[in-house]
């Protein structure tokens, strides 16, 4: 069973962690940044509207991993996870929260 952490609202870690793995995906390729660029005026016009944001990071979550595998995936979540030292970003009660 495979599972993932995404704190969006700084309550078990230090940082939106989603739209820093959501960047991650992106920055990885000059293709992917043009994507996420060439789709900025739909992406803002989501983020605009509270009730179609979660489509906005849709969008930018699907142009970063378009083309990946499942295993390639889990190697980025993994690279991702173990570059951000997220044991050394939990808040105080974080791990408490979390288990």
């Amino acid at each position: 069973m495979a599972w993932a952490l995404f704190d969006l609202d700084d309550t078990l870690i230090d940082h939106d962690s989603f739209a820093r793995f959501t960047w991650r995906l992106l920055a990885r390729s000059p293709l992917r940044v043009a994507g996420a660029v060439a789709l900025s005026p739909v992406i803002a016009g989501a983020l605009a509207r509270r009730s179609w944001r979660v489509h906005a990071g849709s969008l930018l979550l699907w142009v970063g991993t378009v083309g990946v595998d499942d295993a390639g995936l889990d190697r980025l979540v993994r690279d991702h996870v173990r570059d951000l030292d997220v044991r050394g970003r939990l808040r105080p009660d974080g791990a408490a929260r979390s288990g």
